[in-house]
């Protein structure tokens, strides 16, 4: 029977969260799906937008080719398994600020640092089994610092999509050097844990905008390259077709 499943977990994780994980572990756990999955979708700078086109004008990351093309993997994963994933979304306002929110239907807009975004996710994923994350430049930075800091069951992020990462910490209007290459201030370590806490890392890039473009990363399994502009990757149907398979395979 199909459910709710992204209300079912908020409540339990608000009820874990003000009791204890430990003190309810067998008393709330037991009634959850035993297949809990979560999407993660990070879009990029000057994102969030507002348009009438899409869900009503509600403000949020509307511009973004990236959410348009994450509601069919959703019905996806809910048709295949009876049970709506989780969801969690964020992009980046035109002044880099982070925008995000639980739903790309009734958007409730928080504006969290980075810090404490990235925080609010790890928190999250200890309830869910199965985790698939998804960027696109800003947001495939902050993918990348997702699975760099997160300190769970290593089985739990399955699929790592970043999409023409670009570091939002280096790469701005007044320091375009640092805007051509996979974010320079993930160092070999860094990738390295991205690489242990993943079980599958596609790294799409493109070189076409050529003030404007990320690089194949060693450490992902696939580079795949596309000849797109880096703001228009994000909306290419094949990469969305291996999207799509890879978070086919891991169920």
């Amino acid at each position: 029977m199909k459910t709710s499943h992204l209300l079912l977990i908020l409540m339990t994780a608000l009820t874990l969260a003000s009791c204890g994980f430990r003190q309810v572990e067998t008393s709330h756990l037991s009634s959850l799906p035993a297949v809990r999955p979560l999407i993660v979708g990070m879009s990029g700078y000057s994102t969030c937008t507002e348009s009438d086109s899409y869900h009503n004008g509600n403000q949020g990351p509307l511009g973004a080719q990236l959410f348009r093309k994450i509601e069919p993997i959703f019905q996806q994963i809910t048709d295949k398994l009876g049970i709506e994933p989780g969801l969690m979304a964020s992009c980046f306002t035109n002044d880099s600020k982070l925008i995000a929110a639980s739903s790309l239907d009734a958007w409730k807009l928080t504006k969290p640092t980075d810090k404490d975004y990235l925080a609010s996710v790890h928190q999250q994923i200890d309830f869910f089994t199965h985790i698939f994350v998804v960027g696109h430049s800003y947001g495939g930075w902050l993918s990348m610092k997702l699975a760099e800091t997160y300190n769970g069951a290593k089985d739990k992020i399955k699929t790592l999509h970043t999409i023409d990462p670009i570091s939002k910490e280096l790469c701005y209007f007044d320091n375009v050097s640092e805007c051509l290459s996979a974010p320079r201030d993930l160092d070999a370590h860094a990738r390295g844990r991205i690489r242990d806490n993943t079980e599958i890392w596609v790294n799409a890039w493109q070189d076409t905008t050529f003030f404007l473009h990320s690089s194949a990363i060693d450490e992902a399994d696939e580079n795949p390259k596309y000849e797109a502009e880096h703001w228009d990757i994000d909306n290419d149907d094949d990469l969305w077709e291996t999207i799509a398979e890879k978070i086919g395979l891991s169920f």
